[in-house]
């Protein structure tokens, strides 16, 4: 019986009187990184009493993520007397699994040493067999199944695709095997990813809500900034005067200035620090930011400034009745004619409007964390200057978010936030 466990499955495979030692520090560090082994000699083996010792391990192959193939010395006991081992028969299992699904990696590790005494028997013409090795013809037999030299010469011969195959290294040591396995399999830093995206998809949610009004009531979601299109878009001003039609929704404004805390980064932040989102350039042969990276570092600066400036402001209990006087007197106006905007007000509500791109960015980010399986490299290189850049109270033009896309957002999450 299978133990349900939502842990990567390994399976190791080997000879176990060679690699006993090793196996068991193996065992030892996979468990300790998170993974779910499963070595025929220790006492976690499932056994099920109705099955053979190849059934279950050939089930629990199925079950993996990961099967690991040590070769050594030894040749180990036959599955079928002179056609295969156990070992071999694993292995060509979880190969057969590899081709029919391609949803388990096959990681193949063989000593140095064999690599050399293999390589010279082949030089030798079958003469060169050291009394270590306990079946050097049957090792370079299983060796060439493991890498598919003659599928591989086939191949180029006749044109044909190259045969899917597995990793192979050779190694002298137990860190040798750990340092592919790191590479390979994302051991040191895997779960730590995982936990850091969560919290940062999170923390991402709260920044985007943070950017709307209140939609408890309606069920509909609208930016703050979407009253503000006025402000951060127009090139028509004159002075600090806006149009009477631009004016009429300020007094919904002084919400989001009482709580600007609402805006979290440090998930985000420690996703940043942790390198996960730089791109490697193999040109320059050097990391460097990605878009996604640069956007949410524009984001973190938005919301520093935004936090910051209302923090110093000591004045909302007189610009908050200014809004809602402005408001009142834009109402009884034609929206055309235009209203002047004291000097003070007029920053608060472009700070206000600074929220555009803490949206967007987020929203952009949250897309990148959330679906990591989709590609967003089109739809992040038809992003405008506005999502890279921090723009001055006299910013260029900017495009509206369409609100059939903010709606469809909060709809696609099942839950209000």
């Amino acid at each position: 019986m299978i133990i349900n466990d939502n842990r990567p499955g390994v399976f190791i495979s080997s000879t176990t009187s060679d690699f006993i030692d090793l196996r068991s520090s193996l065992g030892y560090y996979l468990e300790k990184s998170g993974y779910r082994v499963y070595m025929s000699e220790t006492s976690t083996f499932p056994v099920n009493p109705n099955k053979s010792n190849f059934e279950q391990c050939f089930e629990l192959i199925n079950q993996c993520q990961y099967y690991i193939l040590l070769i050594g010395y030894k040749r180990g006991s036959w599955y079928k007397h002179g056609v295969s081992t156990i070992t071999q028969q694993e292995f060509r299992h979880a190969r057969s699994k590899f081709e029919k699904t391609g949803d388990i990696s096959l990681l193949t590790f063989i000593r140095d040493d064999v690599w050399s005494i293999v390589s010279e028997y082949k030089r030798s013409g079958g003469i060169y067999k050291p009394k270590i090795m306990e079946d050097t013809e049957f090792t370079e037999r299983f060796i060439n199944e493991v890498t598919r030299d003659e599928d591989f010469s086939e191949a180029q011969q006749q044109g044909r695709d190259f045969p899917r195959t597995t990793w192979v290294s050779r190694f002298n040591r137990f860190s040798d095997i750990i340092d592919v396995l790191s590479i390979t399999m994302n051991i040191e830093t895997n779960r730590r990813m995982e936990i850091l995206r969560s919290l940062a998809i999170n923390e991402l949610q709260e920044n985007i809500r943070a950017c709307f009004d209140d939609y408890t009531a309606t069920k509909k979601a609208y930016p703050f900034y979407i009253y503000l299109e006025g402000i951060i878009a127009s090139k028509i001003m004159k002075g600090l005067t806006l149009p009477a039609g631009e004016v009429k929704n300020f007094a919904a404004l002084g919400v989001l200035a009482l709580d600007t805390n609402r805006f979290k980064l440090k998930a985000v932040q420690e996703l940043l620090s942790s390198g996960e989102l730089l791109d490697y350039d193999i040109n320059s042969r050097r990391y460097k930011k990605s878009p996604v990276m640069k956007i949410a570092e524009v984001m973190i600066k938005e919301v520093n400034r935004l936090q910051n400036f209302f923090e110093n402001q000591v004045k909302y209990s007189e610009w908050m009745p200014q809004l809602k006087g402005l408001s009142m007197m834009a109402r009884r106006m034609d929206n055309k004619e235009l209203i002047e905007i004291p000097e003070d007000l007029f920053l608060v509500l472009w700070m206000l409007g600074r929220t555009k791109v803490i949206f967007n960015n987020a929203w952009h980010i949250y897309q990148f964390l959330r679906y990591p399986e989709k590609d967003f490299s089109k739809e992040l290189s038809q992003l405008g200057p506005e999502s890279y850049h921090l723009l001055t109270v006299s910013g260029e033009k900017v495009e509206p978010v369409p609100l059939e896309k903010v709606q469809e957002w909060f709809e696609n999450q099942g839950r209000d936030f």
